[in-house]
């Protein structure tokens, strides 16, 4: 008996080892380098940068002020994501800092680690005044910029929406983003919206002329099949939103079903058959009969 309890342990200890082994080889692959100490971590940076990182994170602008007089380099990079001052001050949502940064002539097109530009980074926090800083600095050249890494691949309109930030989708919109571009799945920032059950978002899509057509990447017959699969409870206010835009009604999926036959079929046999009663009620009541 207390042989096999020991042998159980040693297996455990191994698996924990293993692990710990697994984790230590990823992180070194990611930083280019062993196991980092804290001054590696900070590549070096002198103290005024050190400082200068510190008070953009908490938007004080009379330290920030003070690390670049101290000759803190605005393009100074922060390890392991290596961001600038302006991209941390994206991620805070930090709009002092960053006007202040972008007084001191920061890079609005410079890139991280996996290659996001400091508006993809807005784009994703949500930081509205940030993004239109960095518009008027002269990022509207990167405003359909893909931001890749090792598993994603959009532009800030489609990071914006994928993360549900109405107010920087509307702002990129009206600085002209396109529509009609696809992320990494080869979804649109319309159908991420669908998907999603955003019909703010959808609607600000549409009147910026997203097209109503779907992609490979949905895996669904139209845009109407789309927001049943997922069945939101604002689905109702979607379908009808996409109808009266002129969403086809007509296409039939992969068993012949159009979207109103598909939400009276799932009705009958979901869980949720609230749900998609009250979309095949809307379909009915936007004028759709089959």
């Amino acid at each position: 008996m207390a042989r096999a309890i020991a042998a159980s342990w040693f297996k455990f200890l191994l698996v924990v080892i293993g692990g710990l082994l697994l984790i230590v080889v990823a992180f070194t692959r990611m930083t280019g380098g062993g196991l980092p100490s804290l001054r590696m971590m900070r590549r070096d940076l002198s103290p005024a940068q050190i400082a200068l990182f510190s008070a953009v994170r908490t938007g004080d602008l009379a330290g920030l002020r003070d690390s670049l007089a101290q000759g803190a380099d605005v393009e100074s990079r922060e390890f392991p994501r290596r961001r600038t001052p302006l991209m941390i001050a994206a991620a805070a949502n930090q709009a002092g800092a960053a006007k202040a940064l972008l007084a001191a002539h920061a890079d609005v097109g410079a890139t991280d680690r996996a290659g996001w530009v400091p508006l993809c980074i807005a784009a994703e926090a949500g930081a509205v005044d940030v993004a239109a800083l960095l518009l008027e600095a002269g990022a509207r050249s990167a405003i359909d910029t893909t931001c890749t890494d090792q598993s994603s691949r959009r532009t800030p309109l489609a990071i914006a929406v994928r993360r549900g930030h109405a107010s920087v989708v509307a702002m990129l919109l009206a600085a002209h983003a396109d529509v009609r571009s696809v992320d990494a799945g080869d979804l649109t920032p319309l159908e991420e919206a669908v998907r999603a059950g955003r019909v703010d978002l959808a609607t600000l899509l549409l009147r910026a002329g997203a097209p109503l057509t779907i992609s490979p990447g949905a895996h669904a017959a139209s845009l109407l099949h789309l927001a049943l699969e997922y069945c939101h409870d604002n689905d109702p206010e979607m379908v009808k939103l996409l109808v009266a835009a002129g969403a086809d009604t007509t296409t039939r999926d992969a068993l012949g079903s159009t979207p109103l036959q598909s939400a009276r079929t799932a009705g009958q046999r979901h869980l949720n058959e609230g749900c998609f009663g009250r979309i095949a009620d809307a379909l009915r009541e936007a004028g759709v009969s089959q």
